[in-house]
């Protein structure tokens, strides 16, 4: 009878291996790949922390800004920098160091619904925009940056309407509240001196189909503003859906010159996908309205500057009527008029290049043998008076015989005393006497 072969006995120095238990390899699987997905998670979640939901990009940022904010003998300092680009920005405290004084603002938010939400949603909600205090030194300079930067906007963007959509779809904007306190506005020579408590918007809307707006409050001694409901008004023959104003007036306390309310309304409408604006100013006397068609309109009616503003001694246009259309930096003028003195001037349609500084409104008169040419301009280098006015005549004559025949329609010597006090009064406000004119 054969023997079964014997068993095979494990060697001393190599035990056999146990056997295997099938949940322990399933919870080693399990183990590593929950290691991976947490690597994976903290590679993933840290860095989106970082950029999205904490102060650190946005302290770079201000750093950046700092840094490279070095232009003009201008700086700017700022400090107590908190908040995230998911959330909005929060600034202590915000100085901007000029040669002609330092601007500040302190407790700076700003706060909305973050950057994602903003794209993927299409919308741009603001919850907050404010500040606790601010100091502006307002220079010269100011106002003819602030000019140059609305005319390469204008270049660029064919108007003054907001575009609401973006890639064919509507996007909303909402401020759900602007709120400014305790705002100070100066010149460094003193002629500007301003102080507005309080400026205060709430409840702004706009998307592809409407426009709204619930409140706005001004708190201040020398502007009031306050909102009410608007009614459609046809311009060019197409009518505009108003239903919101903001009117107000400019009080004479706010500058010396200021001798009358200047009354002032702006009123919206979206049209299109786009929210259009008309503003009246001086009682109505300018109207600038934004078209259909890109194109702004501005129609003076009338217009006598010296009704609000104390210039009496400035060669200043007075019952200025004028139609102008201005798309891609072309400005189309209609025929229109004004008067200077007791001389009534007439301009012809003409196309101005708004870009060009020379450009001027030129106007024609004849007063006995002399035929007269006004050439008006707006003024860039200097705040008042806004505007620069050069007459020249045929025959020629000096700037003091060429005023009194424009102001008084009479010779030099023929004028009283007070005439001629008058018209000495208009030549020394003249910062650009006539070139190349013959002596008196």
């Amino acid at each position: 009878m054969d023997r079964p072969p014997p068993l095979e006995q494990p060697h001393p120095l190599h035990p056999a291996p146990s056997p295997v238990d099938p949940s322990t390899k399933k919870k080693g699987c399990l183990g590593c790949l929950g290691i991976t997905v947490l690597v994976l998670a903290i590679l993933f979640l840290v860095p989106y922390l970082l950029i999205f939901h904490s102060p650190l990009p946005v302290k770079w940022l201000a750093g950046e800004v700092a840094e490279n904010s070095n232009l003009d003998g201008s700086s700017i300092d700022l400090s107590g920098v908190g908040g995230s680009i998911s959330k909005g920005v929060t600034v202590k405290e915000i100085v901007v160091y000029g040669a002609e004084g330092d601007s500040t603002v302190e407790g700076f938010k700003f706060h909305f619904n973050g950057l994602v939400d903003s794209i993927w949603n299409k919308r741009l909600i603001i919850e907050e925009l404010s500040t606790e205090r601010a100091e502006f030194v307002v220079a010269s300079s100011f106002f003819e940056d602030m000019t140059d930067e609305e005319e390469e906007e204008e270049v660029s963007d064919s108007g003054s309407e907001t575009d609401t959509s973006k890639d064919g779809e509507d996007f909303l904007f909402e401020l759900q509240e602007l709120r400014f306190a305790n705002s100070h506005f100066r010149s460094p020579d003193g002629e500007l001196d301003i102080e507005i408590p309080l400026v205060r918007l709430a409840g702004l809307k706009i998307d592809g189909e409407s426009f709204e707006l619930e409140e706005v409050e001004v708190v201040s001694d020398y502007i009031k503003v306050e909102l009410s409901d608007a009614s459609p008004v046809i311009i060019d023959g197409r009518e505009m859906p108003f239903n919101k104003k903001v009117s107000g007036a400019f009080l004479p306390g706010i500058h010396e010159a200021v001798i009358a309310e200047i009354k002032f309304s702006v009123e919206f409408a979206t049209v299109g996908g786009k929210t259009s604006h008309r503003i009246l100013f001086f009682d109505g006397a300018i109207e600038q309205a934004m078209l259909a068609d890109g194109v702004s309109r501005v129609q003076f009616k009338n217009l006598s500057v010296a009704d609000y503003l104390d210039c009496e001694d400035l060669v200043m246009p007075q019952n200025f009527t004028l139609m102008a259309r201005e798309q891609d930096s072309a400005v189309m003028l209609e025929p229109g008029e004004f008067t200077l003195g007791t001389t009534r001037f007439e301009t012809a349609a003409q196309e101005v290049d708004a870009d060009a500084p020379e450009e001027a409104i030129i106007g024609r008169a004849k007063v006995g043998d002399y035929e007269i040419e006004s050439k008006v301009r707006p003024e860039k280098d200097r705040i008042w008076p806004p505007i620069s006015v050069e007459l020249t005549s045929k025959p020629e004559l000096g700037p003091r015989k060429l005023l009194a025949l424009v102001y008084f329609q009479r010779e030099l010597s023929e004028l009283t005393e007070d005439e001629k006090a008058k018209v000495e009064r208009l030549h020394q406000s003249q910062s650009d006497p006539v070139e190349n004119s013959p002596s008196e």
